[in-house]
This record gives structure tokens, C-alpha cells and sequence, in this order.
């Protein structure tokens, strides 16, 4: 949002939504453009690029709290997430 204001692109927040579903519906009924992490692909949309005129999207801080003796379900996933960013488990 800081970086379209500096271009003095106009924008509105179209949709506030905690499921990655509900964004995806918005997007694909054209109401809204979204932002996903790269590794997610959702048929019927596409990736906006240089080309498209909007800014590069900032980097960001992911945290993942993880209980230090917790379930063998719950080590396994959090193995699994820090796995996909190539990060070591502390």
C-alpha cells in the first residue's frame, strides 16, 4: 500500500479475509487483486509482473512459534514449513 501511494496509484481495500479461499473467490470474480506467497498457484489467475505497472512488493517477516515439546504431529509440520523456506528447526 506505501508503495502505490508513493506512485499516487489509487487503491481501496476490496476484501478482508483470513482464508486464503475467500481472497482466491474475490480475485476470480474480478473484484479484487490479491497477494499470495509464490508457491501458492490458483487456476485462472496469474502473476502480475514488472510489466503489469504496480510496484515490486516489499519483503516480509514470516514467524512460526513452535512449542519446544510438543506434539510429534505438531514437530513434523513445523520440520515441514521451516523445510519449504530452507530454514534450520531451532
Amino acid at each position: 500500500m506505501n508503495a502505490l501511494d508513493a506512485e499516487e496509484r489509487q487503491w481501496r481495500i476490496a476484501c478482508v479475509s483470513e482464508s486464503i479461499a475467500g481472497l482466491q473467490a474475490m480475485a476470480l470474480s474480478d473484484a479484487a487483486v490479491i497477494v499470495l506467497a509464490q508457491s501458492v498457484e490458483v487456476r485462472g489467475l496469474r502473476q502480475f509482473d514488472q510489466g503489469d505497472g504496480l510496484p515490486p512488493l516489499p519483503e516480509v517477516e514470516l514467524a512460526l512459534w513452535h512449542r519446544q515439546h510438543g506434539s510429534s504431529a505438531a514437530d513434523h509440520l513445523a520440520s515441514y514449513i521451516l523445510g519449504e523456506l530452507a530454514l534450520p528447526l531451532d
